[in-house]
């Protein structure tokens, strides 16, 4: 006998603010509710399906040539920058897809999202000849790249900072989303113009917002504190 979704649960589901789940915590969701909507003795299993055949959520698949799919479900309007942030936790949006967020600049077709490493041990300063150095080393690029409905996702893992420069704010599309603030977002785009070596830094604070860690959007990430003058 094919189960119906009860009455309670359309209602559930219609009220329901939260757009995208994991798939744990969809599971976890329809465990806590299913004995509310009457449905006490119907699988977990069964409930996705019925939710996916009611079109109540929806299977968002984040492929990858490199790396295993992520799954989510997604249930009324979202996104590609909630949709984004929804693939790593304490993800925030950056570089080019912070610019626009801001208006400052279109959207791309690639949405950068970027998670902080955790806290690592590094050199109490940075020289001139340092950062000369690592300016003319190539610059990594992320691999992890998903795609999903025609838009990437490039998910990058930018240096420790405790989230220094990262704000919650609503975008020009009406979204909250967590994304770095426009001093760190211009940071990460300015740092291209210090990659000359006739350039001297002898006052970087006019230069770099302290906290600065990525020099491009494609996940090239340094940490600078204040730069002892050679």
């Amino acid at each position: 006998m094919k189960t119906r979704p009860s009455n309670l649960l359309k209602n559930h589901f219609t009220r329901l603010s939260r757009r995208i789940f994991w798939p744990n915590e969809l599971s976890q969701f329809l465990s806590e509710h299913r004995r509310e909507w009457g449905m006490p003795t119907v699988s977990i299993e069964e409930l996705v399906k019925l939710l996916l055949q009611e079109k109540l959520v929806i299977r968002a698949e984040f492929t990858s040539n490199k790396y295993e799919t992520i799954v989510r479900y997604v249930h009324g309007k979202h996104s590609s920058n909630e949709l984004a942030l929804s693939l790593q936790r304490d993800s925030f949006l950056s570089h080019g897809t912070a610019l626009a967020s801001y208006g400052m600049a279109a959207p791309e077709n690639t949405v950068y999202v970027n998670r902080e490493q955790s806290p690592k041990d590094r050199p109490d300063e940075i020289t001139q000849a340092g950062m000369r150095r690592a300016f003319r080393n190539k610059q990594r690029q992320s691999k992890y790249i998903f795609s999903h409905s025609a838009v990437r996702y490039m998910l990058l893992s930018g240096k420790h900072t405790g989230r220094a420069g990262v704000t919650r704010t609503n975008t020009t599309l009406g979204e909250t989303v967590d994304v770095t603030d426009k001093e760190r977002t211009l940071c990460c785009f300015r740092l291209k113009a210090l990659s000359s070596p006739r350039l001297s830094l002898h006052r970087p604070e006019r230069f770099l917002y302290r906290f600065c860690t990525a020099d491009s959007a494609e996940g090239h990430f340094w940490h600078f504190s204040p730069l002892k003058n050679q």
